[in-house]
């Protein structure tokens, strides 16, 4: 999920550490808000794994209506996972199909993300009359909205001077694809809404691994949460903090 916010625009803070730190303020304040403009618990990365108390009030609202799988046997045998699933739905069991994955990317910038997610909105509002716009006039609206949103960012976190250099090429560079036709950015579709939020990708770089620390740390965390819906379910979760 984490990666996902990043990637999209959603999430400034970065590295994954100093969200989980922020988690403690966030979860005290009204979401959606400019700084957190997505739903409520996507930001809230620990407490959304604590699964005990989702489970149960699942269990409490829809009795026996309600099949609790494991992802991590999903992974190993789709077929044998989707064909409990299609008998707890009583209909004629179904092939897995092909796997398909929506694999996250690495990005250049968080923060970047985050203004090119501020300048989608921008640019969005501004396709009535998009034909009218000069280019000098484009790339001061977009200029003049980044400046303004890494103003409103440093009242949450650190923006280096090379950080603000950078976007304003970014930015640049955008206003120019933009008035010559090569970024189509539209309403209607996540693909082409999206279009400049794919200008921060870093496609030849993998996603960095949790580190060690901040994984020990977690299962040390969730240890008592895992043991309650074990007890609960009746199914092993225990792995998942070994």
């Amino acid at each position: 999920m984490y990666n996902w916010m990043v990637q999209q625009g959603y999430k400034y803070a970065d590295p994954f550490e100093r969200a989980l730190y922020l988690e403690n303020y966030r979860i005290r304040i009204r979401i959606p808000n400019y700084y957190e403009p997505e739903y409520y618990y996507n930001y809230l990365y620990f407490n959304s794994g604590l699964f005990y108390e989702q489970v149960k009030r699942y269990r409490e609202l829809f009795g026996r209506n309600v099949l609790i799988l494991k992802h991590e046997n999903y992974v190993k045998d789709r077929n044998n996972e989707l064909e409990k699933v299609c008998r707890f739905l009583e209909i004629e069991a179904l092939p897995a199909g092909d796997d398909c994955r929506n694999n996250s990317v690495r990005v250049e910038s968080s923060i970047a993300q985050f203004i090119l997610r501020k300048l989608t909105v921008l640019w969005l509002s501004l396709q009535k009359n998009k034909n009218s716009i000069s280019l000098e006039d484009l790339t001061g609206m977009l200029l003049k909205k980044s400046c303004s949103d890494l103003e409103a960012l440093k009242n949450m976190t650190y923006v280096s001077p090379n950080q603000e250099n950078e976007i304003k090429k970014l930015v640049i560079n955008i206003a120019m694809r933009l008035f010559a036709g090569e970024l189509k950015v539209t309403k209607g579709s996540l693909e082409g809404r999206d279009q400049l939020m794919r200008t921060g990708y870093v496609n030849n770089k993998k996603q960095e691994k949790i580190k060690k620390s901040t994984l020990s740390f977690l299962k040390q965390k969730y240890k008592p949460d895992v043991h309650k819906l074990s007890e609960y379910t009746g199914i092993d979760f225990t792995d998942w903090i070994n």
